[in-house]
């Protein structure tokens, strides 16, 4: 096993790290192709209280690589669920009937990381079309919301249904002219 800090480095899990810290811990683990130990020391630290989404979402990754896909879609949900949670009340903020999710979209960012994750999840089990639809009714509850026409805009795009993303966009462009 690799060391931290003269310590072995399976025992990470029961460090008091900051949540970030231990992300990159692990992220540096995956990174060291020590997935099957970054796999584990995940499991374990997630079994507690502390479940942070970067945490989730590395554990979905694992997972998907594996083809545990009820696994990992379960954890992207968990992980968009946090986030919401975490930010309820922000403007990015949007949730379906089963789960929440935030979008940390960056600027120059098309399509926000952490959707293209939860889509992969979801097309990874061979369920995309659930996602889709959940957005669907979201936006149809909440039809002058940008940034839920963003993100179904996106999934459409993800999902390679370019013929609903052009409907969709020139029905807000009427709504909104």
């Amino acid at each position: 096993t690799g060391k931290y800090f003269g310590k072995p480095i399976t025992r990470l899990e029961d460090k008091q790290l900051p949540p970030s810290l231990f992300v990159e811990m692990i992220s540096l683990l995956i990174t060291l192709d020590k997935k099957d130990m970054a796999k584990a020391v995940l499991e374990k630290y997630l079994a507690g209280l502390n479940r942070p989404p970067a945490a989730l979402f590395l554990l979905a990754d694992l997972y998907l690589e594996k083809q545990k896909f009820s696994e990992a879609l379960a954890l992207g949900q968990e992980a968009g669920k946090a986030q919401a949670q975490k930010r309820r009340g922000a403007f990015d903020y949007a949730s379906s009937s089963s789960w929440g999710y935030y979008s940390n979209m960056n600027r120059d960012e098309t399509v926000d990381e952490s959707l293209r994750k939860l889509h992969g999840y979801y097309v990874a089990a061979g369920k995309s079309q659930e996602l889709i639809t959940d957005f669907e009714i979201q936006r149809a509850s909440q039809p002058d919301s940008l940034r839920l026409t963003e993100q179904l805009l996106s999934l459409y795009q993800l999902n390679g249904e370019t013929g609903k993303a052009i409907a969709l966009c020139e029905a807000f462009i009427a709504q909104k002219p």
